[in-house]
């Protein structure tokens, strides 16, 4: 018989050829891209590249960027906020992957992505007073909650298992990666937090509906 304990520890994750680790890889080559650009002088191609990429959302600017959408979560301002999103997604995202597939979570990456787009447009929309009359939208905070959410939802009890002692419940990494996300979208107006929040519900909703399809493989014993 298994030892139920036993069968809740995750090893974490060492592969380098992943899925998620080349999303990741293509978040980091957007970001230096456009930081070597604007640190060798080119302000008019790196000023190009923010204006094309980022989300406004205001209607004159956001109209002729459709595609900003998606593009918006590509581009990291805040190198905090790229290392601590990147660590999460590389953390989150691999355990996920090993359950679901990679085709699975690039989904949810995507739904989370248009999910906080579509808030942050229609929040400045419907709530100007709350939300600010102009903004932009960038960085894939919200995303990346969204996979932490799915995967913590279909493995709430798991424990990260960390050298040869230690364990550490999967749950406390999640609780306190939110409250710091908080703390980063919180400095701004209304629209962040608002689309923060479509992404954990949307990650929340895709985990359900994961555990319903029952489509989820059996966790292997300590690690993978």
């Amino acid at each position: 018989m298994k030892n139920r304990n036993t069968s809740l520890i995750l090893a974490l994750p060492a592969r380098f050829n992943t899925g998620i680790n080349m999303l990741i890889l293509a978040n980091i080559l957007v970001f230096m891209t456009y930081t070597i650009l604007h640190l060798t002088g080119f302000y008019a191609i790196d000023e190009w590249l923010h204006h094309r990429l980022i989300l406004s959302s205001a209607l004159h600017e956001w109209a002729p960027n459709v595609w900003s959408i998606l593009t918006c979560q590509f581009v990291h301002i805040n190198t905090a906020e790229l290392l601590i999103s990147m660590s999460m997604l590389w953390l989150f995202g691999n355990i996920l992957q090993q359950r679901i597939g990679i085709k699975r979570i690039l989904l949810l990456y995507l739904l989370c992505s248009v999910a906080a787009a579509v808030t942050f447009l229609l929040s400045h929309t419907i709530f100007p007073v709350f939300s600010g009359y102009h903004g932009m939208f960038e960085g894939s905070f919200g995303a990346v909650a969204g996979v932490m959410t799915a995967t913590i939802t279909l493995f709430p009890r798991h424990r990260i298992k960390v050298g040869t002692q230690y364990k550490i419940p999967l749950l406390y990494i999640y609780a306190g990666m939110v409250c710091i996300g908080m703390l980063f979208i919180c400095k701004h107006n209304m629209a962040y937090v608002l689309a923060y929040i479509a992404c954990l519900y949307t990650g929340f909703k895709y985990g359900e509906h994961i555990k319903k399809q029952r489509k989820v493989v059996p966790v292997k014993t300590n690690g993978y």
